[in-house]
């Protein structure tokens, strides 16, 4: 799957925000960005399910420093070899990030893209900061009940496409984006690679973010979509650092809908978080 549909290919090709072609032959993801080789921390960026690294584009221009942004196996320009869990992807990740010989980085993970920067920072040698979570790990040792998940993925299996539009429909209130761009995000995410989606979806139960946030180390701070749904902050704590803050009349996509100030709120969060705890 390429760029945002109707409105990100054009972007893209109008203002280049530098882009890897497929991984490397070491097996590293394709990156979109420069890691600049700045003393800075770098902003690694980890998309969601059925997205791709352009996902974060316009974010990546608000940020003032070196950022990334990978595609997931299976996502955007990477190809997929079977994986399906966020362990493996987090594998993945940790080796191309290990790659860019940056000196430190902070994660910026939307949806399934928190679980995978967790994971991910849980095996990298690179100190890693913090992670800004965007619309996820709203409770890190949720489980669904298996009888719902199946149910969940049978619903994707059974009609793909149209279950993805319902979802992307759900996820983006009226108001919160442009008809036009809300629009070409459903017609974007179900170019997804339809089997890597699926096995991928199937996996998730196994995944384990509370283990792996307790691995890392890493200070969360969760900035939520308006979309009226829980969080249990004091179990968040277990392990770490975690606090939230709800956008208002915000959807899903955070980094399309309010690039600008997510970047300020990175750049703030950047300044709490406690540096020499970096692992």
């Amino acid at each position: 799957m390429g760029c945002l549909a109707r409105w990100g290919r054009l972007a893209v090709l109008l203002i280049p925000l530098g882009c890897a072609g497929p991984g490397a032959s070491d097996g590293s993801l394709p990156v979109r960005g420069e890691a600049a080789g700045e003393a800075a921390p770098l902003v690694v960026c980890v998309h969601g399910w059925c997205a791709d690294g352009s996902y974060f584009d316009a974010f990546r221009r608000a940020w003032p420093g070196a950022s990334v942004a990978v595609d997931l196996p299976g996502h955007g320009r990477a190809v997929w070899h079977g994986e399906a869990s966020v362990e493996e992807l987090g594998a993945a990740v940790a080796e191309t990030v290990d790659g860019l010989a940056t000196p430190r980085v902070v994660w910026v993970g939307h949806g399934l893209g928190g679980a995978v920067a967790l994971s991910a920072a849980a095996r990298c040698s690179t100190p890693s900061l913090g992670l800004l979570a965007l619309d996820c790990l709203h409770d890190l040792d949720r489980e669904l009940p298996a009888e719902q998940w199946e149910a969940l993925v049978e619903a994707y299996r059974a009609d793909f496409a149209g279950t993805l539009r319902a979802f992307t429909q759900q996820a983006i209130p009226a108001g919160t984006l442009d008809p036009g761009l809300a629009a070409g995000i459903a017609d974007d995410l179900v170019l997804q690679e339809r089997e890597a989606a699926l096995a991928l979806l199937a996996g998730l139960p196994a995944a384990t973010p509370e283990r792996d946030r307790a691995a890392s180390g890493l200070p969360i701070h969760a900035v939520l979509a308006d979309l009226d749904q829980p969080v249990d902050a004091e179990g968040n704590r277990r392990t770490g650092a975690y606090t939230f803050a709800v956008l208002p009349r915000s959807g899903h996509f955070l980094q399309l809908e309010r690039p600008d100030e997510l970047a300020s709120i990175l750049e703030a969060q950047l300044a709490t978080w406690d540096h020499s705890s970096s692992r």
